[in-house]
């Protein structure tokens, strides 16, 4: 294993536990891992007040053109996704209805481990920060 400080392994380890128990709870979802992110795009597009357009999901996402489409077509037919026009552009929307009973699981979750990584996190940027003022 290459050299890391105590304090990158203690970072290291806090976002690693994270990325698994998000990893989890994504495997528990109805839907599959794209579904999921290009979910989450038009989520954070909808948040943001950004168009949701296939685009914009492709470079939030990284996923190629195909896969975006090729995911939005399934979102679409299981009534996950709606497509709306504005001007010239066609953007995807979630659909407007009282929020699934997963989904409402799926931020409480995400929260539970936001909330175990970030004081992890913090404390290691902390030791660095101090260590950094001691070395001046």
């Amino acid at each position: 294993m290459p050299f890391t400080s105590p304090l990158e392994r203690a970072r290291r380890i806090a976002l690693l536990k994270g990325c698994l128990r998000l990893n989890s709870i994504v495997a528990s979802l109805p839907i599959t891992p794209e579904q999921i992110i290009i979910s989450w795009a038009i989520r954070l597009c909808e948040y943001e007040g950004t168009p949701a357009d296939v685009r914009t999901i492709e470079r939030l996402t990284g996923l190629p053109h195909a896969s975006v489409v090729r995911n939005l077509k399934a979102l679409h037919q299981i009534g996950s996704v709606m497509q709306f026009k504005e001007g010239r552009r066609s953007v995807q929307r979630l659909v407007k209805r009282s929020e699934l009973p997963f989904i409402t699981a799926f931020y409480a979750d995400l929260y539970s481990i936001a909330m175990e990584c970030f004081p992890e996190l913090q404390e290691a940027n902390k030791q660095v920060t101090g260590d950094i003022q001691k070395a001046v």
